[in-house]
């Protein structure tokens, strides 16, 4: 009773604050307004000379509507996929930890919208990305303090693979760093995008999607739950005592599968639209239009 509760709570909120500019799967199909090809019947009047213009009422049209969204069939290939690309997102806590930053609530967190994010945003989601699942970067030092630094291009890689958005130099802003030996939380050091050096985090965090919604226009609407994975470093764990997924066969989940888990821990539900997208090496996935937690 309690889930049933929760999910409508969850589609009620999601349908009054989705993405910006999305056009979201209701769970009623919308009326079809009436729509005519016929112009509306001309109005001449008898010109009073020869030099008098015929005046005409204009034909008018309805605008064409957007089409319904359309519910995808989430087999175990399409599954797998969206599963893994957003579970790059929630495994770093995505658009949360950049809110809190400059703000205390966890709850009013907003939408994200790529064409539209702040640059530094981005460079943060690559920068991560970069240390946890690629291994791209390297130790760098500043003022006798240790930096993980990666490079510009890298950077660009990344944000261009997962947003369509490029980065140069000048969208990299340093944000002052209060703790510690270190002076900024992000900086430019020899040409590369430096945080303070740091392991031993935690990215135990995955995705499941559960509804998935064709919008008409070449892009998917995804309603998906994040769950925190608990299983580390035992024989049979599901991610690594650092925290990162090795068992690659959870990403195969339904929601069924993850609710039945019993490492797997609900966190929270959100709403993301993505466009689909082949990697440079051939893989297809997606990139990210917007993306809303609730």
């Amino acid at each position: 009773m309690k889930k049933v509760l929760f999910s409508c709570l969850a589609v009620f909120a999601l349908l009054l604050s989705g993405c910006i500019g999305s056009n979201q799967p209701v769970i009623s199909s919308p009326e079809t307004a009436q729509h005519t090809d016929a112009p509306v019947p001309v109005t001449t009047t008898a010109p009073a000379s020869s030099t008098q213009a015929e005046t005409t009422s204009a034909p008018t049209e309805q605008a064409p509507q957007a089409p319904a969204p359309a519910a995808v069939s989430l087999s175990r290939e399409v599954q797998y996929r969206i599963n893994l690309f957003l579970s790059n997102f929630s495994e770093q806590w995505f658009h949360e930890g950049w809110v809190w930053q400059s703000s205390q609530s966890r709850d009013d967190l907003g939408e994200f919208v790529s064409k539209d994010a702040d640059p530094m945003e981005l460079v943060s989601f690559a920068w991560l990305y970069a240390k946890i699942n690629l291994g791209d970067y390297e130790t760098v030092w500043q003022a006798d303090a240790p930096y993980y630094g990666v490079s510009l291009d890298t950077i660009n890689t990344v944000c261009k693979r997962f947003f369509d958005r490029s980065i140069t130099q000048t969208d990299i802003v340093p944000i002052p760093f209060a703790d510690g030996w270190y002076d900024y939380d992000y900086c430019l050091i020899d040409g590369m995008v430096c945080r303070p050096a740091a392991d031993g985090e935690s990215y135990n965090h995955m995705t499941v999607a559960n509804e998935m919604y064709d919008l008409g226009d070449g892009t998917y609407g995804v309603y998906f739950h994040i769950y925190s994975i608990s299983d580390m470093g035992r024989d049979d764990s599901i991610v690594l005592a650092g925290g990162i997924v090795q068992d690659k066969s959870v990403y195969y989940y339904t929601d069924a599968d993850a609710a039945a888990n019993s490492y797997f821990s609900y966190y929270r539900s959100g709403y993301a639209e993505v466009r689909p997208y082949t990697t440079v090496g051939g893989t297809e996935s997606y990139q990210l239009i917007c993306y809303v937690l609730y």
